[in-house]
């Protein structure tokens, strides 16, 4: 489902705008690193194997399993995004490789490759604190920034700008129908976000989270 983002309540749009795409930018980078990670990864297999006859084990060259080596590597070469949205968007990335995966090695397929107006990943503990409001309209939470990206931000914003934050409050339009009616169910609590994108364009960002039913509701 797709809810409009109204406003931002907690800051100024000059300063949730430039979040915004700091964000985004850094998480169209970290998709494709990803790819070029995975890629790179089947090369060197391929070039171990003509060399010694066999496939390398991933534990023996990394220290661990390959996907755990690609969260390590890219974790610290991306300092603005929160870490759990990081992993959101590494989860992303990896299972568009994984479906291309195949096609891509027989040359049936061009390397997955993400664009830089592509959506803002975001992990189900990044959306939190719905409540209503007199608007007619929902409060949430987000989860945006680490604490680098706080100071990243400030450093280029105008100093008179309010302070930056790893979290922003906003409003949404809860909409009309079945969108209405599932995020309904999420504020009682009968499901649960299990992860979100903020998808952007040059009039509208809209917030467009997966919902499931929780454990205790039959």
């Amino acid at each position: 489902m797709q809810y409009e983002i109204v406003k931002p309540v907690s800051c100024s749009w000059e300063l949730f705008g430039k979040v915004l795409r700091e964000v985004q930018y850094e998480t169209f980078r970290i998709k494709n690193r990803v790819i070029q990670l995975y890629y790179q990864h089947e090369n060197d297999k391929f070039s171990y194997k003509q060399v010694h006859g066999e496939y390398p084990n991933d534990k023996d060259r990394y220290g661990a399993p390959f996907a755990t080596y690609v969260y390590r590597t890219i974790t610290p070469e991306f300092p603005v995004s929160l870490t759990n949205n990081i992993t959101a968007s590494i989860q992303k990335a990896t299972k568009a490789w994984k479906t291309s995966r195949k096609d891509v090695l027989k040359g049936n397929k061009s390397i997955p490759s993400f664009r830089r107006t592509g959506p803002i990943e975001l992990n189900a503990s990044s959306i939190r604190n719905f409540s209503r409001t007199t608007q007619r309209g929902i409060e949430l939470d987000l989860a945006l920034l680490s604490n680098r990206g706080v100071e990243h931000i400030q450093s280029e914003i105008k100093r008179d700008m309010e302070n930056v934050s790893t979290t922003y409050r906003i409003l949404i339009n809860p909409g009309q129908g079945g969108a209405k009616a599932i995020l309904k169910r999420v504020m009682n609590q009968e499901y649960k976000v299990c992860g979100s994108m903020i998808l952007r364009n040059e009039r509208k960002n809209i917030l467009a989270p997966e919902s499931t039913q929780t454990d205790d509701v039959r």
